[in-house]
């Protein structure tokens, strides 16, 4: 099973992403033609993104979380900071889909 390799970011079921490309693989592996964004502009902006568009945003982010709570983050388990925040609902993550780094 492919992982995601991160480490904790200090808030529960909260973690930073240390590897950019276990991230791409674990998307890879998906089964989704398309992942949902919310996009922060000022407001909300919901659209749907290839995995494509969505490694483009990965390569470019300057911090990448990982929620294993699906009550954080309007429900979207990764979020990519650029120059605004991005929201990717890739599924549900819990530990087991996780390498955990101290």
């Amino acid at each position: 099973m492919t992982k995601i390799k991160v480490k904790p970011e200090g808030r529960i079921n909260t973690y930073v992403v240390t590897d950019k490309e276990s991230l791409k693989k674990y998307i890879r592996s998906l089964k989704f033609k398309n992942i949902h964004n919310f996009i922060q502009s000022g407001a909300f902006i919901g659209c749907d993104y290839t995995k494509t568009a969505t490694f483009k945003v990965i390569d470019k982010a300057t911090k990448i979380g990982i929620f294993t709570d699906r009550t954080q983050n309007i429900g979207h388990s990764l979020a990519c900071i650029t120059d605004r925040l991005e929201m990717f609902d890739i599924g549900e993550i819990n530990e087991n889909n996780l390498e955990i780094e101290q």
